[in-house]
């Protein structure tokens, strides 16, 4: 009899260990693809379509290429200074999925024009970003900060103003709701086709994951957040930038799109539904895909911003 329960025991313990294995296995591989959503390579050649734009509206206004260390690592941040001698504020910009500081050249000088000095960085696995975990804006908005930090010493008087599109857009609104914690740097926030809930897109991965190895999308999601929590202490209820909205009590400026394939027009709408004050403003751009009319109508969005921002 005690043989019996002794291979019992064995056996539990054996498939304790096996589900383990497996567990660990299962969540490196979650971990691996939703932290590396794309690579330095990736975003460097996407700058190149830009460059054209970068070379005729940035580079004649001698902007500063330089980096400042991160609160959060052993890393630098690489950022694009637009100093203007006229500021009447500062503009601290957060690029999307796939971009880089350079890649939001034409709204950058959007911003120049209408009298600001304006900051561009680089986010993790993006451009010269030495940062390795992309974690939809959770310890990206902590860069986010420290940009933010420097910014406010470099123009004495005049608001600081936070934009954000797409993924970026996500990142902001997670460094604004943690900026009325700490230091309340920011006056204005201001996003443009903003990711909300990251896990409606990932779960969408998930879901052809399962299909094609018939692993239940609990488990992946279980074993994936299980491993991000300890790897990183983000989990992944975490990353939807609605829940963090909440926390914010600065004015705000949305767009979206009604043709928005990738971040869907609920989820601007989400985030300003959950901002608890009246100061928000939510433009919805008609017949418009995914930030395309920030890009291609820069008179009537500098309009926009000239109005938000209670500009002469």
């Amino acid at each position: 009899m005690k043989k019996w329960k002794l291979a019992i025991v064995i056996l539990l313990g054996l498939i304790m260990v096996a589900f383990a294995g497996v567990t660990y296995l299962t969540g490196q591989e979650v971990f691996n693809g939703v932290t590396h959503l794309t690579s330095q390579e990736e975003t460097l050649e996407n700058e190149k379509h830009y460059q054209e734009g970068y070379e005729n509206l940035i580079v004649p206004l001698e902007p500063e290429s330089a980096s400042l260390s991160s609160s959060q690592g052993n890393y630098d941040i690489p950022y694009l200074y637009l100093e203007n001698d006229q500021a009447k504020g500062i503009v601290v910009m957060v690029h999307g999925l796939g971009g880089t500081k350079k890649t939001l050249a034409p709204i950058m000088r959007t911003f120049y024009d209408m009298g600001y000095s304006v900051i561009s960085y680089d986010q993790a696995n993006s451009g010269q970003s030495q940062a390795n975990y992309n974690t939809f804006g959770v310890l990206e908005s902590y860069d986010t900060l420290d940009v933010l930090a420097f910014a406010q010493e470099e123009v004495a008087d005049g608001p600081v103003v936070l934009w954000g599109e797409s993924y970026g857009g996500a990142t902001a609104v997670m460094a604004a709701a943690r900026d009325q914690e700490r230091d309340q740097m920011i006056d204005y926030l201001i996003l443009d086709c903003p990711l909300a809930d990251s896990n409606e897109m990932i779960d969408q991965v998930f879901q052809l994951v399962t299909d094609e190895t018939g692993i239940p999308i609990s488990y992946l999601k279980w074993s994936g957040d299980l491993f991000n929590r300890v790897k990183l202490n983000v989990r992944f209820a975490d990353r939807d930038a609605s829940e963090w909205a909440n926390q914010i009590t600065i004015p705000v400026f949305i767009t979206n799109a009604d043709q928005d394939q990738l971040t869907p027009p609920h989820m601007a709408q989400d985030i300003y539904q959950a901002i608890p004050h009246d100061q928000k403003y939510l433009e919805t751009m008609q017949g418009y895909g995914h930030c395309e009319f920030t890009y291609s109508e820069p008179e009537a969005y500098q309009a926009m911003l000239a109005e938000f921002l209670q500009d002469d």
